[in-house]
C-alpha cells in the first residue's frame, strides 16, 4: 500500500480544516499498481 505525495489533511499530514482527496495505492507481486481505495471526504478515511 501507498499513498503518494503525503496529501494534506491524510493521517499524519493534518493541517488545521484542510483536506485534499487522495488514492491509497495497491503494489502487486507483478510490479503493477492498482488503485486500492479513493477517499474523498476527510471521513471517509476513518
Amino acid at each position: 500500500m501507498s499513498v503518494p505525495a503525503m496529501p494534506i489533511g491524510s493521517p499524519g499530514m493534518e493541517v488545521d480544516e484542510r483536506f485534499q482527496p487522495y488514492l491509497v495505492l495497491q503494489l502487486n507481486v507483478d510490479g503493477s499498481v492498482t488503485t486500492f481505495a479513493e477517499v474523498n471526504t476527510y471521513e471517509e478515511q476513518f
